[in-house]
């Protein structure tokens, strides 16, 4: 695909200057970080052109023999630097200094990058709608503890069973 090779030819241009260059020893981490996030991506990229062609049924899927450990701390390595902008600490500890196992490589490598790399969810919203949230949680929990009785629901709530039905229809609970 053009992405691919658009991808591949940047990683290799990057590839070529790194080593073309002295590179200072506090760049060299740097410089490593992306070298090693230029080829994440560009297998990633190859994974999704691979599941495509598997949901076409046109590739079956290949493992091979990795180091999960290996795996798992060089994943770790490239989160770190966006763990220390963060003001965090990042480290990997095994009991097992290699775990061989039978699998897809970048798989691997994803579900862990992913795990790592969740965002939770903003915590800044809207005054209404974090009041709206708010009001949805508590209109659930007082009917589930009232067993789905609404008018329970509306006494447990200090609220008349009238403006408990208009709550739950702008909710869309029923």
């Amino acid at each position: 695909s053009s992405i691919r090779a658009l991808i591949g030819a940047k990683y290799q241009h990057f590839d070529i200057f790194a080593k073309k260059l002295e590179v200072p020893d506090d760049l060299k981490e740097f410089a490593d970080t992306v070298h090693s996030g230029g080829q994440r991506l560009l297998n990633t990229l190859n994974d999704i052109l691979d599941l495509a062609r598997l949901d076409a049924e046109r590739a079956p899927v290949a493992p091979e023999d990795i180091d999960v450990t290996a795996v798992v701390q060089e994943s770790i390595g490239l989160m770190v630097p966006l763990a220390k902008r963060k003001g965090l600490g990042l480290h990997f500890q095994s009991a097992v200094r290699s775990l061989p196992a039978h699998h897809s490589r970048t798989s691997l490598e994803r579900v862990v990058t992913n795990l790592l790399g969740k965002e939770p969810p903003p915590v800044v919203s809207s005054l209404s709608e974090q009041m709206e949230q708010h009001e949805r949680a508590a209109l659930k929990r007082a009917l589930v503890a009232a067993g789905g009785n609404r008018s329970k629901a509306a006494r447990l709530l200090g609220l008349g069973r009238a403006t408990l039905y208009k709550k739950l229809k702008a909710h869309d609970l029923g």
